[in-house]
């Protein structure tokens, strides 16, 4: 007849009690040595790091966000290294509009394309952008587990084209749920600065599409009150959804806001237990 004992374990992962079978081999007196135990206790922590590989398994979508000249792409980059090693694989990036071979094209067409384009028209461009990114890319790649850093999403569009353009919200609502599926991000990071200054930085670094055009695209040709709409629109968002939209202080150096983000980042992945 199997006889049982009750072991005691104070693990660093966890602390229970469980009930095992006699072990054959052991004692005559049916009870479990002492080696018995720590054996078992190391397949339990064994068990238990297994468990917390596999949640860190589970993929997440991490989008940073920002007017021109926040510095999101700078410190998505950042990002991506320290999360690399903090987890332990590779985490992917990728952009909107642009993050797929047809989205190449869209991103051409919309920030340096030669006709004039409709803010309709805009709307609906980044929206095929979407559609085609979340299917060919976001999702296929989420559901293998992996990470992503995505320089902008659905956030963008909102504050651009709805506060910025001044475009219906519920369309707006309506179109990224068609192009998203329902997909969110899981961490959505704004990197908040002043206009002025977002706009002194753009200039100073000289930074332009990778078109290699050396002329400003449609947006940072915009004028200076569409910019603070914009940034009124990330405001607007991360005071609706404080859970999932968190602001960055992007003023200082890039290793200051990095040290920011990384902060926010550490507790996110305390949030989700890895």
């Amino acid at each position: 007849m199997a006889q049982a004992a009750k072991v005691f374990s104070s693990l660093s992962c966890f602390c229970q009690s469980v009930i095992i079978p006699f072990i054959p081999n052991s004692s005559k007196s049916g009870l479990i040595c002492q080696d018995q135990i720590e054996k078992f206790e190391f397949c339990n922590t064994l068990k238990c790091r297994r468990e917390k590989r596999s949640k860190q398994m589970d993929g997440k979508l991490i989008v940073f966000e920002g007017i021109e000249g926040c510095g999101k792409t700078t410190q998505l980059q950042r990002s991506r290294q320290w999360l690399t090693t903090q987890l332990g694989s590779e985490v992917m990036t990728t952009r909107e509009p642009g993050g797929t071979q047809l989205g190449t094209e869209i991103r051409q067409l919309l920030l340096h394309g030669e006709e004039e384009i409709y803010d309709r028209t805009e709307l609906l461009l980044y929206a095929a952008d979407r559609a085609q990114h979340v299917e060919g890319f976001l999702r296929p790649h989420l559901e293998q587990g992996h990470w992503i850093l995505c320089d902008r999403y659905t956030d963008s569009t909102i504050a651009y084209q709805g506060y910025g353009r001044e475009l219906d919200f519920e369309l707006i609502d309506q179109l990224n749920q068609i192009a998203t599926g329902g997909l969110q991000s899981d961490l959505t990071l704004w990197l908040d600065i002043e206009v002025e200054a977002g706009l002194e930085r753009m200039q100073k670094r000289g930074q332009r599409d990778a078109s290699g055009t050396g002329k400003p695209d449609r947006i940072e040709q915009a004028s200076l009150d569409f910019h603070h709409r914009v940034r009124a629109g990330f405001a607007a968002l991360a005071e609706r959804d404080r859970d999932r939209v968190l602001r960055i202080d992007a003023s200082g150096s890039e290793d200051e806001v990095e040290e920011r983000i990384q902060t926010v980042l550490s507790q996110a992945l305390a949030n989700w237990e890895l």
